[in-house]
């Protein structure tokens, strides 16, 4: 990966571990997801508050107030139409399609000619597809609720918000100091998932975990996380993010006694031959636009 900072690789592959733990605990506990995301983000709110800033370049100017609300606004919209989605329709294909992110990053640039249809785009679009689909159905879980088509359209949804806003937070981490504001962003989407506690409140015990997983996994994740998606392309780091998919499916197995389906290790494969080929393509297009000289 000549043209890839393999720094960054396994920053986004360490934050999708870290996210990936959180769904093998969260998959553990009764406590509703909309209440407990609520209070993910909440607490690692703080933690972000403080390390954000500090963990920022100084150089860059900071985020704005508006950018800040805009980024938490995406973010909290993302969450619930997921979990919309996970409530109406079946929780494979749901999972699936909102994992579906770099499969919208690569239409977004076919569409707009960024790219060319080539042999090399269009496998990376069919493996990543592919790696989406079967990093979802990996996951398992009830096979549907009220609305399937509802839930399958929510998702698609929350995949969109969720590439906007992980597009947002690359482009802006170039520029901006998008992790020093972090703790803002969080706060925004915390206070957005305030509604969520009209369906009643949880327990202590509830709380106390979700407190945990938000201080010590999930905010450490979001730095990560943030950090690498400035570095890298975005249909690297779409691809990368299948991977919480697959460390939520390795970890509830390991840790919980939860059946391995054998899907996950075709999902790893698909991942790294989409970030392979996308990595390839790219070294092409630089050695292309930078002949060796004579």
């Amino acid at each position: 990966m000549r043209y890839l900072s393999l720094t960054a690789v396994a920053a986004m592959i360490g934050a999708s571990a870290a996210f990936g733990a959180i769904g093998a605990v969260a998959s553990q506990v009764d406590l509703p997801p909309g209440q407990l995301l609520l209070l993910l983000v909440g607490t690692a709110a703080v933690p972000l508050a403080f390390a954000g800033p500090r963990l920022d370049r100084p150089d860059l100017p900071p985020l704005g107030w508006r950018a800040v609300v805009l980024l938490g606004t995406i973010n909290a919209f993302q969450i619930a139409t997921y979990l919309a989605g996970l409530t109406l329709g079946p929780v494979g294909p749901v999972a699936a399609l909102h994992l579906s992110v770099p499969v919208v990053y690569l239409v977004w640039e076919l569409a707009r000619g960024e790219r060319r249809p080539d042999a090399l785009s269009l496998a990376v679009l069919a493996l990543a597809g592919a790696g989406a689909a079967i990093a979802g159905l990996s996951e398992g879980g009830s096979s549907g609720g009220s609305g399937p088509v509802i839930g399958l359209l929510l998702a698609a949804l929350s995949a969109i918000a969720l590439a906007i806003f992980l597009g947002l937070v690359a482009a802006w981490g170039r520029k901006r100091r998008v992790r020093g504001a972090a703790g803002g962003i969080h706060a925004t989407g915390a206070i957005l998932m305030l509604p969520t506690l009209a369906f009643g409140l949880p327990s202590a015990e509830e709380a106390g975990l979700a407190v945990l997983l938000g201080a010590l996994l999930w905010a450490p994740a979001v730095l990560l996380q943030w950090w690498a998606v400035a570095r890298l392309p975005r249909v690297v780091f779409g691809t990368l993010l299948l991977f919480e998919a697959v460390f939520t499916a390795l970890i509830a197995a390991i840790a919980f006694g939860e059946d391995l389906s054998p899907l996950v290790a075709l999902a790893v494969l698909l991942i790294i031959g989409a970030a392979g080929i996308e990595t390839r393509r790219r070294e092409r297009l630089v050695a292309s636009a930078h002949p060796p000289g004579p």
